[in-house]
């Protein structure tokens, strides 16, 4: 079993793929049948993903040809794929850079996105060479190591990010992967004729957990994991950033205004505070706010042993909620209106 088959076999990490793991701007694939209906007019029979996980890449090829496999050593990734296909010209099959599962000559496109560094590149050219049809194109993309700092927090995170590939992970940082750090730029294509081209982009609004997801998806993670199957806390510094009432993600004196609506109750409230004077800036504002109960026998009577002090802040309207300043305001209103007590059960 090769490196690649190893690390990308287990349900987990299939899991993650599909979850975490982004889709391909349409764009991309654009620019890709732009380049083979220069070479072969459509209409086209047939694509084939090489690597295709668990289907991000195969899936946006559906409206441009009639049939399209996606094919991946895993099973565990067409497992993933298959449960989350749609498309009734879309496939999912097991195959590899040594055995692309089509017929000679049969094949309009072939493409590998964010897999080829895996490969053995002399046999699964000769496997795209037997596939493809005359004219028929070939196309390699993928994306490199994210880049954060557009992000409002994007330098801290973006130094977390690098730390987590630099440090515990870089000694597992296989060559493999290094070619996805460089983005392909020394990955040669079998053919004379070839393009490149680097104009896009894709930009995910990630959270925090997600972007954890998506780290744990990554083989040298999953590497690291199987050597040192007690460290993963090592992502924990990551999520350190999504931030609470002990750590809010900003810096020293940089904010305006602190809001927590609905939430402070159930904060340590001196940590809070503290962690409120360190961002604010000077002559910045905190806000506190949220709504109560409203009359009714189900809440009072039902649930009133369940209810921990945390709740009954704003049961009582914040009333006896201190802020931690000297000048300070308190503003009511009631918004919608209450209905009548005779109409406040609830069935």
């Amino acid at each position: 079993m090769s490196c690649y088959e190893r690390l990308f076999t287990g349900a987990a990490i299939a899991a993650a793929y599909q979850k975490f793991r982004p889709t391909y701007p349409k764009g991309v694939v654009e620019r890709i049948i732009s380049y083979l209906g220069d070479k072969k007019p459509g209409p086209y029979n047939l694509a084939v993903d090489v690597g295709c996980g668990s289907g991000q890449s195969t899936r946006i090829l559906g409206d441009y040809f009639e049939q399209v496999i996606g094919c991946d050593v895993s099973e565990s990734q067409i497992r993933e794929a298959i449960g989350n296909n749609i498309s009734p010209n879309v496939e999912y099959r097991n195959g590899s850079d040594r055995n692309i599962p089509a017929a000679d000559c049969t094949v309009d496109l072939v493409t590998s996105a964010q897999a080829s560094h895996w490969f053995n590149r002399n046999k699964f050219y000769k496997e795209v060479d037997r596939v493809l049809k005359p004219r028929g194109c070939f196309a390699v993309y993928g994306y490199g190591f994210a880049q954060l700092q557009s992000n409002t927090n994007g330098k801290q995170l973006q130094s977390i990010y690098d730390d987590f590939f630099r440090k515990p992970l870089y000694g597992l940082l296989r060559d493999e992967i290094k070619q996805v750090e460089q983005r392909y730029t020394h990955f040669s294509m079998p053919y004379a004729e070839s393009e490149r081209d680097d104009t896009f982009s894709i930009e995910i609004d990630y959270s925090v957990a997600d972007f954890v997801g998506y780290l744990s998806s990554t083989a040298t993670y999953n590497e690291y994991l199987k050597v040192n199957p007690d460290k993963q806390h090592v992502l924990v510094e990551v999520e350190k950033i999504n931030g609470s009432d002990r750590n809010i993600p900003a810096a020293d004196h940089t904010v305006d205004l602190v809001t927590s609506a609905q939430a402070a109750h159930w904060f340590n409230r001196n940590q809070f505070y503290k962690e409120v004077d360190r961002v604010l800036m000077s002559k910045g504002c905190l806000a506190v706010y949220g709504y109560g109960f409203r009359s009714c026998k189900f809440v009072y009577k039902t649930l009133d042993g369940f209810w921990e002090d945390g709740v009954k802040h704003f049961e009582q309207h914040y009333t006896r909620f201190t802020m931690p300043y000297a000048e300070s305001e308190r503003l009511m209103d009631v918004i919608g209106g209450e209905a009548p007590a005779e109409q406040t059960t609830i069935h």
